[in-house]
């Protein structure tokens, strides 16, 4: 059975009522570009979601910079990431999915301006890399974070592997905790607490259908976000997800919708604006270039 094409992103979302602050990184993204080729294991495969295309909405929201995260239809080949990095420079930074990668490639991918590596549970139904030691220690030496994607209540597991890791490490969307029976007061969240604590890990709050399956607002992720951010706002990023792979028999999300969910989640200006800017400027090792980006919201 062939890969399943997912469905395309909303094509004019609305403008949102929060001005975002200059200097804003959305962290989490994808691009695809069906001019290069799936592997024949993909999950599945989406139709072209450009850069430019993504860039207007950028531009309309107030987005400085982007974090390209290659998915399933990449597979482990980089020509993507690294045309999308060489092409648009000042716009997207990017985190590699890497197979049997040697220290040559890896420092290939680094001058490309690949910050991290990703790597995700066989529980989502991908055939990409699973977490590593090995890989997170050589990807160190680069001074690479490490970025795992678990499934479900996966991160207690996952625990005391990350507490060894050198690296930095960010987990993708809310650690994929489910939140809709659970709560609070579970040993997912209790651990991801913990692993904040380290100093040396941070989450991002994106894609609340993730952890919240009862639709919009996802009230589920407001709670966990809110949570989050009070116990650790230093160790917070966010992003949009965009074009929202997987939303099959779901409603697509509504980019504006999105945005304005960081007025419930974060609903203090200065925290908001730490979350948004200041840490992946520190997280991704920026030195500022985000705010160097002009502000064009529009």
């Amino acid at each position: 059975m062939p890969p399943f094409l997912t469905p395309p992103p909303v094509p004019n979302p609305r403008t949102p009522t929060l001005k975002l602050p200059h200097g804003t990184v959305d962290c989490h993204m994808h691009l695809f570009d069906t001019r290069y080729p799936s592997p024949p294991d993909a999950k599945y495969v989406s139709a072209d979601a450009l850069p430019q295309t993504y860039i207007d909405i950028m531009d309309r929201f107030g987005i400085a910079m982007g974090v390209f995260i290659p998915a399933s239809p990449h597979g482990t080949n980089p020509a993507h990431l690294v045309d999308v990095l060489r092409d648009y420079p000042d716009r997207f930074i990017g985190v590699a999915i890497l197979g049997s990668a040697n220290e040559e490639e890896i420092r290939k991918l680094d001058k490309a301006g690949v910050k991290g590596a990703r790597f995700q549970s066989a529980a989502h139904g991908s055939k990409l890399p699973g977490f590593s030691a090995e890989t997170a220690a050589k990807i160190h030496e680069f001074g690479w974070h490490a970025q795992l994607y678990p499934n479900g209540t996966e991160i207690i597991e996952l625990e005391p592997l990350v507490m060894k890791l050198p690296n930095r490490v960010v987990f993708d969307h809310f650690a994929s905790i489910p939140m809709d029976e659970a709560g609070l007061d579970q040993p997912a969240v209790k651990a991801l607490f913990r692993l904040l604590d380290t100093g040396r890990v941070w989450v991002k709050l994106s894609r609340p259908d993730q952890i919240s399956k009862k639709g919009k607002p996802w009230a589920a992720s407001t709670t966990l976000a809110q949570a989050l951010v009070k116990h650790a706002p230093e160790r917070c990023l966010w992003g949009t997800d965009w074009p929202h792979v997987g939303q099959v028999n779901l409603p697509m999300p509504d980019d504006g919708d999105l945005v304005d969910l960081l007025l419930e989640w974060i609903p203090d200006e200065a925290t908001r604006n730490r979350v948004l800017v200041d840490n992946p400027d520190e997280f991704y090792k920026l030195n500022g270039a985000a705010k160097r980006v002009p502000y064009k919201r529009k």
